[in-house]
């Protein structure tokens, strides 16, 4: 298995520059080398891999800090196959190149905001209502996400980053909305007795 494995991950790297998904290329090669079904195989896989964790966790810890760091690049699916018409392929493209660059700034407002937040809900935590209280649960939520998906999985991290965009995006919009109200209304200085 071993074997088969490496080769694919060779031809992996050669064709597309990663190795990232190679599994799926071995797949069936290794199902036919083994004899195994599809669970017995990743069962086998998945023993594997833990032994190989434990042998190696600074490897392992890497390849979780690097999943982690993919997480927020922006899914590369745009394909020119998907315009019918050339015209319209064109003007896709500088759809999904000012998309692209839209979900970067995004997130890296979203991760500059991320601790601000989580203090704020935490420190209002008993304050009824608690408007951060919202916006904290929302930023942790997607914050667990990325550090799932980056325990589990190495590869096409990104796509695991859309089902958590609404989130990212309504507390952005939270944030943005209380702090544009304290910038128009803000709280009256202390007086000061003498």
């Amino acid at each position: 298995m071993r074997d088969i494995y490496l080769k694919h991950r060779q031809r992996r790297i050669a064709e597309a520059n990663t190795h990232s998904m190679t599994i799926w290329y071995a797949r069936d090669e290794m199902r036919r080398a083994t004899g195994l079904s599809d669970a017995e195989l990743s069962r086998r896989l998945g023993k594997m891999s833990i032994t190989m964790f434990a042998r190696h966790p600074g490897l392992y810890l890497r390849g979780v800090a690097r999943s982690w760091v993919l997480f927020w690049a922006v899914p590369k699916d745009w394909r020119p196959a998907f315009a019918r018409l050339p015209a319209s392929g064109s003007v896709l493209r500088v759809l999904w190149w000012c998309e692209a660059w839209v979900f970067r700034v995004a997130y890296v407002l979203f991760l500059a905001v991320s601790l601000p937040v989580l203090w704020c809900a935490a420190a209002n935590r008993r304050r009824r209502p608690n408007p951060w209280l919202t916006a904290g649960l929302m930023v942790a939520a997607v914050l667990l996400s990325s550090c799932i998906q980056a325990l589990l999985e190495y590869g096409e991290n990104a796509r695991y980053a859309l089902p958590t965009q609404p989130l990212a995006t309504a507390a952005l919009v939270m944030v943005a909305f209380s702090w544009r109200r304290r910038i128009e209304s803000p709280s009256p200085a202390p007086k000061i007795s003498g």
